[in-house]
């Protein structure tokens, strides 16, 4: 699938767009650009990425060859504040000399990013790592000119195959990288910590291109609507500073995870486990994750082998006006399965029938409540039903009557007098027990 987006230059030069004299700055950009008048939001994409932010151990002054080699390259990702509602996504590459390049000075980079509308993305962010849309390297002679370079064109961006599903299951399939994913997947969905009212990121220690699949698989596993407000970094010096919910991180940096057992975030430290093993205790509580682990079996399962069901799913969610990504994904599961006929109310417990029913009273139009009052009704009129099961049933129809939040044909038929009805028929029935 093909999605149209806007682009935009940043390194160290003679003169740039703005006609601003030598020195790091915008160095051009598609038009569209400067009517959204973005670059100010932009700046977050390229910020925290210079010669002084590389690992320790590398050259001083690295070979062309060399800087594209050794030293880290960093894809970004994150909405963009302002009111014209966009996204971007940048990789920044350590070139080495500055401009002139003649100076002896090291640090230049190079920094391309794209923007593009919420509304028109058409594509899952994780998918683009890797792209070859992405410039890692310019031609000196552009940086040299006195005058001002040319604009941009908008590029048509295609999904990468360095992250592509095939390349996700490859990796997967590695090891024990599948339990690892659940784990750093169920993270992802407990980030919001509110005992501290902060969000939790997750640290992923690993090698570069295992950071970028990593990051590429978690981003596939989630709905495009809600892909689309978790923000990446593939390389931090300064990770504890990373405006990220997702960061990789590297030896020779500050990273640390010594703060492992402050809780503050998650830590998926892969040289350190020699294993490649991450024990749930060390992750994630294990109360936590029980609450989401047949849902994460079912994300991994599916984008390991069953695709089609995990597309099918993430379909079923554009029904709702729901777009956050958090543990409500694995009520609205459940909440698939209830109105396919999958399973019925029976299979599930009390806590997870009130979680999935306050889903739909929250996200779900008045058409899809209709239909799952119907479903309700016809649950009610087994006799078996647990009065905390009953009661549960019989307040989210309440609320749907109390709110108006189903269809006006549904109240028409009687909708509260089938209320009263299987209250009624409940209370008769208690009294012969």
């Amino acid at each position: 699938m093909a999605m149209k987006a806007e682009q935009i230059l940043y390194t160290s030069c003679k003169r740039g767009i703005a006609g601003e004299a030598s020195g790091f700055q915008t160095l051009t950009y598609s038009p569209q650009i400067a009517v959204w008048d973005a670059s100010n939001q932009l700046g977050v994409l390229f910020a925290q990425f210079s010669g002084t932010t590389m690992p320790s151990g590398l050259p001083i002054l690295p070979t062309k060859e060399e800087a594209q080699a050794l030293f880290p390259k960093r894809y970004s990702f994150r909405r963009l504040e302002g009111k014209d509602d966009l996204c971007g996504m940048a990789l920044c590459t350590y070139i080495g000399k500055d401009y002139p390049e003649d100076s002896g000075r090291s640090g230049n980079f190079l920094g391309h990013g794209i923007v593009f509308p919420i509304s028109e993305c058409g594509i899952n962010p994780g998918q683009l790592i890797g792209s070859p849309h992405f410039m890692t390297r310019i031609d000196p002679a552009i940086v040299r000119k006195d005058e001002r370079p040319a604009l941009l064109p908008t590029v048509e961006l295609i999904e990468s195959e360095s992250s592509s599903l095939e390349a996700i299951q490859d990796f997967l399939g590695e090891g024990y990288r599948c339990d690892d994913f659940k784990q750093m997947f169920a993270c992802l969905l407990h980030r919001k910590d509110k005992r501290h009212d902060r969000t939790k990121r997750i640290f992923i220690n690993d090698a570069p291109r295992n950071i970028q699949l990593w990051i590429a698989s978690l981003m596939m596993a989630l709905p495009l609507k809600a892909a689309l407000n978790i923000s990446f970094s593939t390389y931090e010096f300064d990770p504890e500073n990373s405006l990220a919910n997702i960061v990789g991180v590297s030896k020779g940096t500050k990273y640390s995870s010594s703060k492992r057992a402050s809780g503050a975030d998650y830590y998926f430290d892969f040289f350190e486990n020699v294993e490649n093993v991450e024990n749930v205790e060390n992750v994630i509580d294990n109360e936590e994750y029980a609450n989401l682990s047949d849902f994460c079996d079912f994300v991994c399962d599916s984008l390991m082998y069953s695709y089609e069901n995990l597309q099918a799913y993430h379909k079923f969610l554009e029904k709702f006006s729901y777009s956050a990504a958090d543990k409500q994904l694995k009520d609205a599961h459940n909440l698939s399965l209830l109105t396919q006929g999958v399973l019925t109310f029976g299979d599930f417990s009390i806590e997870q029938t009130q979680e999935f029913l306050a889903f739909a009273l929250k996200y779900a139009d008045k058409d899809f409540n209709s239909g799952l009052s119907v479903i309700a009704f016809k649950y009610l009129r087994n006799a078996e039903i647990a009065d905390d099961m009953f009661d549960a049933i019989i307040g989210f129809q309440r609320t749907l009557a109390a709110e108006n939040t189903i269809a006006e044909s549904s109240i028409d038929l009687g909708f509260m007098q089938r209320i009263r009805k299987a209250v009624f028929k409940r209370k008769k029935a208690n009294k012969k027990q």
